[in-house]
């Protein structure tokens, strides 16, 4: 378990950093990568992200800056997509509605994650509220003992519950 976190934290970093080089070459136009490149990236980002959640990983810093991560790769292939098809240099040229959109995109990223970090506060908030299972199975015999008796039952799927009192 503690190679598997090594492993995390050696591939995540440079993802991380790359993904903030690439975001701000990219806002000062200096180089345009590929939308493949930041695909294989992206999904490299959030493969680890699965792994993250797949094994109950509690660390909100983590999951914070996978999450943050795969975001700005995904702000990154729309701008970079917006900047390789935009042809009227009327009101906008390349360079202008590709800092345009990685502001705007960026913004709409960052919602996002708020959001989805108050949905899973209140996920956990509600799921430790609800009661717990107090009905009790019972075994084959104790089944037919109950179905001869003179007592009334009630049948739920597979479970009884024994009357109250």
């Amino acid at each position: 378990m503690k190679w598997n976190l090594r492993i995390q934290y050696i591939l995540m970093i440079p993802l991380t950093l790359a993904s903030l080089m690439f975001l701000v070459s990219v806002y000062q136009n200096w180089f345009i990568p590929t939308k493949f490149t930041l695909f294989i990236l992206m999904m490299m980002t959030a493969g680890l992200f699965a792994v993250h959640i797949g094994q109950k990983q509690y660390k909100k810093l983590k999951e914070m800056m996978l999450l943050s991560t795969v975001a700005i790769y995904l702000v990154l292939i729309v701008s970079v997509t917006i900047h390789d098809s935009w042809k009227w240099n009327l009101i906008f040229d390349k360079q202008e509605i590709t800092k345009l959109s990685l502001i705007m995109f960026s913004v709409l990223a960052l919602y996002s994650i708020v959001i989805y970090i108050r949905a899973e506060a209140s996920y956990k908030k509600v799921k430790g509220n609800q009661q717990h299972n107090t009905k009790w199975r019972v075994s084959e015999r104790e089944k037919r003992r109950l179905n001869e008796s003179d007592d009334i039952y009630l049948i739920l799927g597979k479970i009884y519950e024994s009357p109250k009192g």
